[in-house]
C-alpha cells in the first residue's frame, strides 16, 4: 500500500511530466510521435516496445538509459525536474547508442560535456536536434551532430562555449531550419552552403549580420526569418538586404530588430510581397533613419501584411493623405516609440477602423496625448458601450 508521501510525490513527478511535454520544442512536439516520461530506472523497465519517444529525467541511471537504448525509439528529450540534479553524462551517452533516434533534445544540464554527445555521429536518421542551455559543450559537439549528413533541423541556445568555429559546420549541414543565439556568433558574409532547402531562420542575440548575409538567404525557399542582436543595432543591414529579402516569393513572416539603415524603397518592396502576413522592422538601438508616410504607407495598403511593427522608428516624417492606408489588411499595427501624433494617429485611425484593424500600439509616443491615446484604445476596443476606459493601453 503507497503510503501518501509517496502518492505525492507521484503525482509531482507526473504533474512535472506534463509540463515538459508541453514545453517540447516545435519541431519535436510537430511530428507524430506520442512522448512517455521516464522517470526513474522502473519507468524505463516498463516501456514498452511500441514507444516511439521519451522523456527522461535526472533520477534516470545508465541501467535505465540502456534499458532504453535497446528498443526502436525515434526520439529522446533528457529534460531537468525541480531537484536540482543533473543527469549523468553516461545516461546521455547509453541513451545515444540507440540507432533508430531521428530527434534528440536534451536542456539546462551543466555537467554534459562533448564527449557525452560524440555518440550522435553515428546516428543515421538524426532529423531534429536541440541543444539549451549546456554551457560545457564546444563546437566539438557540433562536428559530431554534422557527420551523418542528415540534420534537418537544429537549436543551439546558450551554450556560450561554443564558439564561431562551429558556424563552418553549420553552414554545411543540410538545414531546413536553424535556430541560433549567442553573442559569440557574427554571420557577416556567412553562406549556407550545405542547404537547398532552408526554411525557418530564427537568430537570437548574435553579434552581427550584415547585406552579404541576407544576400546569400535569398536562394533559399524561407518562410520565416527573425533577428535580434545583442548590441540591439545591425549597422550593416541596409537597403540592399532587405530589396534581397523581399524577392524571396515564399516568405511570410519577417521580424528584424535594430534596422535603422533603411529607406522608403526597402518598405515600398517590402509592401509589394504576396506572402509576407507579419513585418517587424524595429529601430531596437539603432539610430532611427528619416522615413516618410510614403513608405509606411506602402506597407499599410498591403494586401497580405496582418501585423507590422514600426516600434522605435522615431523619425518617421507623418503627412498623411487621403489615400493613406487603403485596401490594406492589417490587423494589428505596432508604432509604440514612433514620431505619429494627435492629428495623424486620428487620421489613421479612420482609415484603419474602416480596415478591421483590431490593435494599435501607441506606447511611448512621446507626440500622443491622452486624447490620442483614448483614439487608439476604440481601435482596440477598450471603450465599453458608455464610453468608460475599460485599460488603456499606452
Amino acid at each position: 500500500m503507497h503510503s501518501i508521501s509517496s502518492l505525492r510525490r507521484q503525482a509531482c513527478w507526473t504533474l512535472i511530466a506534463l509540463v515538459a511535454l508541453s514545453l517540447l520544442p516545435a519541431c519535436l512536439s510537430a511530428q507524430s510521435y506520442e512522448y512517455r516520461p521516464v522517470l526513474t530506472d522502473a519507468d524505463a523497465a516498463k516501456v514498452s516496445e511500441r514507444c516511439e519517444g521519451v522523456i527522461v529525467y535526472p533520477a534516470v541511471t545508465v541501467a535505465g538509459a540502456q534499458l532504453l537504448a535497446k528498443l526502436k525509439l525515434k526520439a529522446v528529450c533528457v529534460y531537468p525536474d525541480d531537484s536540482k540534479f543533473e543527469v549523468s553524462g553516461g545516461v546521455v551517452r547509453e541513451l545515444l547508442k540507440c540507432p533508430t533516434l531521428e530527434n534528440v533534445s536534451v536542456r539546462n544540464f551543466a555537467g554534459l560535456f562533448d564527449h557525452d554527445f560524440a555518440g550522435l555521429a553515428d546516428l543515421q536518421h538524426l532529423n531534429v536536434l536541440e541543444l539549451r542551455a549546456l554551457p560545457g559543450i564546444t563546437a566539438e559537439t557540433i562536428t559530431y551532430a554534422a557527420r551523418p549528413r542528415t540534420l534537418a533541423y537544429l537549436t543551439l541556445v546558450e551554450c556560450q562555449k561554443v564558439g564561431p568555429a562551429a558556424l563552418d559546420c553549420i553552414a554545411n549541414m543540410p538545414l531546413a531550419g536553424l535556430t541560433l543565439e549567442g553573442k559569440q556568433f557574427s554571420l557577416c558574409g556567412m553562406l549556407f552552403t550545405g542547404s537547398a532547402n532552408l526554411s525557418y531562420l530564427d537568430l537570437q542575440a548574435i553579434a552581427a549580420v550584415d547585406d552579404a548575409f541576407l544576400c546569400g538567404l535569398a536562394r533559399f525557399p524561407l518562410a520565416n526569418v527573425s533577428i535580434t542582436s545583442t548590441p540591439g543595432s545591425l549597422p550593416g543591414v541596409s537597403d540592399a538586404g532587405l530589396f534581397a529579402l523581399a524577392g524571396i516569393g515564399t516568405l511570410e513572416g519577417l521580424s528584424i530588430d535594430g534596422v535603422g539603415n533603411i529607406s522608403d524603397r526597402a518598405l515600398q518592396r517590402l509592401g509589394a510581397m504576396t506572402r509576407l502576413s507579419h513585418l517587424s522592422l524595429t529601430a531596437g538601438k539603432a539610430p532611427s533613419v528619416l522615413l516618410t508616410s510614403g513608405g509606411v504607407n506602402a506597407l499599410l495598403r498591403s494586401n497580405s501584411l496582418v501585423s507590422l511593427s514600426l516600434g522605435g522608428q522615431n523619425k518617421i516624417s507623418w503627412a498623411i493623405g487621403k489615400n493613406f492606408g487603403a485596401g490594406g489588411s492589417i490587423q494589428n499595427i505596432d508604432l509604440s516609440a514612433t514620431s505619429i501624433d494627435d492629428a495623424n494617429l486620428k487620421l489613421v485611425a479612420e482609415r484603419l477602423v474602416k480596415a478591421n484593424v483590431k490593435s494599435v500600439d501607441t506606447t511611448g509616443c512621446g507626440n500622443v496625448s491622452e486624447a490620442g491615446r483614448l483614439i487608439a484604445n476604440r481601435i482596440n476596443n477598450c471603450i465599453d458601450a458608455n464610453g468608460l476606459d475599460c485599460g488603456v493601453r499606452q
